[in-house]
């Protein structure tokens, strides 16, 4: 008995290779950032992954049921991160992963701050679970470059800002403005809203929503062109 084999189309193939290089950059990205694996009971892992059930629980309920694991790294340019799974990545498991440095629970980080940052990185999580692995694989350029991933990690602080985490997300950026050099700190306030854009887009969210969903769509840059623009509105 003869079993024939079908030809993979251009389609799966392009997928299969896309695929296999977003899987090389993350591991790279990964080595880079010095992902450990922590012992699958250690206290802040489970503190964290308890924080993130409570969030999803609450505000993300496309996440319900989608498995999110938790895992610790090392890095000076930043504190948690999140990213999909592979077998996300070739369409199948809808897994997902957040990183944390175990620094912050070192530094004592504010239970309200803790709540903000990994609302933040949950939206990240909603917002791949919306997208397909070409989607995915085309922010890679955009979140290489400081301008254009600015825009990227602002939008993602409306959309935490949308679910009501906006007082949160202002204690986890002024308590993570105090342990920034000066040229982080910079950096820090260009990529993503600083507390008191974030205060602006929170009112204007429950006042005007339409003009806040207009915003969505091409987050302010910065304090005075979100002002302008309010402005502009009216």
């Amino acid at each position: 008995m003869q079993i024939q084999i079908k030809p993979l189309t251009s389609i799966k193939l392009a997928t299969l290779a896309t695929g296999a290089a977003l899987l090389l950059i993350i591991a790279i990205q990964n080595a880079q950032a010095g992902v450990e694996q922590a012992p699958k009971q250690d206290p802040n892992i489970v503190a964290v992954q308890e924080r993130v059930r409570q969030i999803v629980s609450h505000s993300f309920p496309s996440l319900k049921g989608v498995p999110i694991r938790i895992k610790t790294f090392k890095n000076g340019e930043y504190f948690f991160k999140s990213r999909p799974g592979i077998k996300r990545l070739f369409g199948k498991r809808k897994g997902y992963r957040i990183f944390f440095s175990p620094e912050v629970f070192n530094d004592e980080i504010p239970d309200a701050a803790l709540t903000g940052v990994l609302a933040h990185e949950i939206s990240h999580l909603a917002d791949y679970k919306s997208r397909n692995i070409f989607s995915i694989i085309s922010l890679l350029p955009k979140i290489s470059n400081i301008q254009t991933n600015a825009l990227f990690e602002r939008g993602i602080d409306m959309d935490a800002i949308s679910k009501g985490y906006s007082k949160e997300l202002i204690e986890y950026r002024l308590w993570i403005y105090e342990r920034l050099s000066e040229d982080a700190l910079e950096k820090k306030q260009i990529e993503y809203l600083t507390p008191d854009e974030i205060l602006i887009l929170s009112n204007l969210f429950d006042s005007n929503p339409e003009l806040y969903r207009r915003l969505r769509k091409r987050p302010p840059r910065s304090l005075d062109e979100l002002n302008d623009r309010i402005q502009g509105w009216f």
